[in-house]
């Protein structure tokens, strides 16, 4: 599974929209969907502390996280 499916696939899990993911990584409320957007799309791939942050929001283990994408 590609980084950006996974994103789009825990996500989903979790039920948040990218929005939502994306403000509760920091991102502004005007911008947070596009960024996850990237993400998910592999326009842009998220540098590892951005990852971090995901698995945290996501409450998954940061190695389950970077398992579960390769």
């Amino acid at each position: 599974m590609a980084i950006g499916e996974g994103i789009h696939f825990f996500r989903l899990l979790r039920e948040m929209t990218q929005k939502y993911l994306g403000t509760a990584l920091g991102f502004s409320e005007k911008s947070a969907d596009v960024h996850l957007a990237q993400h998910e799309t592999g326009s842009r791939v998220p540098k590892a502390d951005l990852t971090a942050a995901m698995a945290q929001v996501l409450d998954m283990s940061p190695h389950m996280h970077s398992l579960s994408w390769t």
